[in-house]
């Protein structure tokens, strides 16, 4: 069970066995890309996540059927944990992406192409890289977990930059900017049902993670 409380563009997760919370900021972020340093505003939510987080998440993911386990799975958190400091937005929603869009298979394509742990297009991705300074050599790069973590990260932060607000952007991620274009100029809700799957697993995870 959840409790979402909104603040402007920030969300309050209470849980009854813990507590997650994620606040407004306005401060920017700045990001090392290759050896150009730019400022990356961190427009949405910061998690005041512990800072052992990845090790008591690491305890309740071996617990479950996913094909990482042991030194890959601390390699693989660590990813996250890294990717999200860098481009400033909290880790847990990175890990609900992953957990709702792959359930943590990085060999997974959709029936659409999308590839890897957060099931990217490849070419969104391409363009993702070419920002990053990174050469794309073929679309099976997205395979390796450490770049599409990389890749998927950043281009949630985008998101989150261009529309302010974490559901938003995880709609956009899910659907396409378009979509979230378009229910804002019409005036109209958001459907958050995917939005709503990736809190639920943000909770799971930290439930089980702090029992």
């Amino acid at each position: 069970m959840r409790l979402l409380v909104r603040v402007l563009a920030g969300v309050t997760v209470l849980v009854a066995a813990g507590l997650v919370l994620i606040a407004v900021t306005d401060r920017p972020a700045p990001v090392e890309i290759g050896s150009v340093s730019i400022t990356v505003p961190v427009c949405a939510r910061e998690a005041a996540v512990p800072s052992d987080w990845t090790g008591r998440v690491q305890r309740s993911l071996e617990r479950m059927p996913i094909p990482f386990r042991g030194e890959r799975l601390e390699a693989l958190l660590s990813t996250i944990d890294a990717s999200a400091r860098r481009f400033g937005i909290d880790p847990l929603a990175v890990l609900g992406v992953i957990a709702i869009e792959s359930e943590f298979d990085p060999l997974a394509v959709s029936p659409r192409g999308a590839m890897g742990l957060m099931q990217l297009r490849a070419e969104t991705a391409r363009e993702l890289a070419e920002r990053l300074g990174i050469a794309w050599l073929s679309d099976e790069m997205l395979l390796d977990p450490d770049l599409n973590v990389l890749l998927g990260t950043f281009y949630l932060s985008r998101l989150i930059e261009r529309f302010g607000d974490l559901d938003a952007a995880l709609v956009a991620f899910h659907a396409g900017p378009g979509r979230v274009e378009l229910s804002q100029g019409q005036g109209g809700p958001l459907p958050l049902g995917y939005a709503n799957k990736v809190w639920d697993a943000i909770v799971r995870l930290h439930i089980r993670a702090i029992a």
